[in-house]
């Protein structure tokens, strides 16, 4: 059967089943739960061709999809790691891509937060406090 593999600093209401049926309808060996994510800029960002300008864009937002730290692994993959080497899931899953296995995406749209960080942990408290 395939294997949930979560981040222990994210916190979620992401339904897992959902991720199964996706990666299940998929035929991925690998799935990695991805999640937008916003940046926006306070200033005018300048394009420039040497020190040539191209264009100013004035205060843009940016939106990337990212890694979220949930995964699906099917047991196909699983020989691929090294017992005695250590990898994080980013090279691993370059591994598995690199190896000809099929790695999807599956879009997670509901309440996501990293909360590895004190200042992320501090804004998750207070928002899971109002999702109950």
């Amino acid at each position: 059967d395939p294997i949930l593999v979560l981040n222990g600093d994210v916190l979620t209401q992401f339904n897992f089943d959902n991720l199964l049926s996706f990666h299940n309808q998929n035929k991925s060996q690998a799935t990695i739960g991805g999640r937008d994510f916003v940046v926006d800029v306070p200033f005018g960002v300048l394009e420039i061709d040497n020190s040539d300008l191209l264009r100013i864009t004035e205060k843009p937002t940016y939106k990337y999809l990212v890694n979220a730290g949930i995964y699906v692994l099917d047991p196909s993959v699983l020989n691929l790691l090294c017992l005695e080497k250590y990898i994080d899931m980013p090279d691993y899953f370059k591994l598995i891509k690199d190896s000809g296995f099929s790695v999807g995406v599956c879009p997670i749209h509901e309440y996501w937060i990293d909360v590895g960080k004190p200042e992320s942990l501090k804004k998750a408290d207070k928002e899971w406090k109002k999702t109950k």
